[in-house]
């Protein structure tokens, strides 16, 4: 699955768990402790695979490196090796897949704490349609 496949699901089950517009808000309140499950499961999952891509693109920098410094038909200063580094394709490419990865992890943390909001905005809800209702 690609990043932006991913990125559109995650916000599409985020929009349908956070929708109240024609909700019993107080089954939604009940449900809280599920939702906030549900995220933080996704959030160790996504956080897990984004640690062995960090790890996958520590190897190739570390491959890379030898391979400039030792093995590449020219000379590489020193000085000049993260520059080969960052410009050659396999490690762009992992870099790039880290960097997508990571975004996806931040999103996730970023609905994992609204879900830690949600009681908070839940009751609020309740109480304005206790007051419009005149109770």
């Amino acid at each position: 699955m690609n990043f932006e496949t991913i990125m559109e699901r995650y916000l599409q089950e985020a929009e349908a768990d956070f929708d109240f517009s024609n909700a019993d808000l107080e089954a939604k309140l009940r449900a809280i402790p599920n939702l906030h499950s549900k995220w933080l499961r996704n959030f160790y999952q996504q956080s897990h695979k984004l640690i062995k891509k960090e790890r996958d693109l520590a190897v190739i920098w570390r491959d890379k490196l030898n391979y400039y410094l030792h093995d590449y038909e020219y000379e590489v200063k020193p000085t000049q090796v993260k520059f080969y580094i960052d410009s050659d394709e396999d490690y762009s490419i992992i870099f790039y897949q880290v960097s997508c990865h990571r975004k996806i992890v931040d999103m996730i943390e970023s609905i994992l704490k609204k879900t830690t909001q949600l009681s908070f905005d839940m009751n609020n809800l309740i109480k304005l349609k206790e007051l419009k209702a005149g109770k």
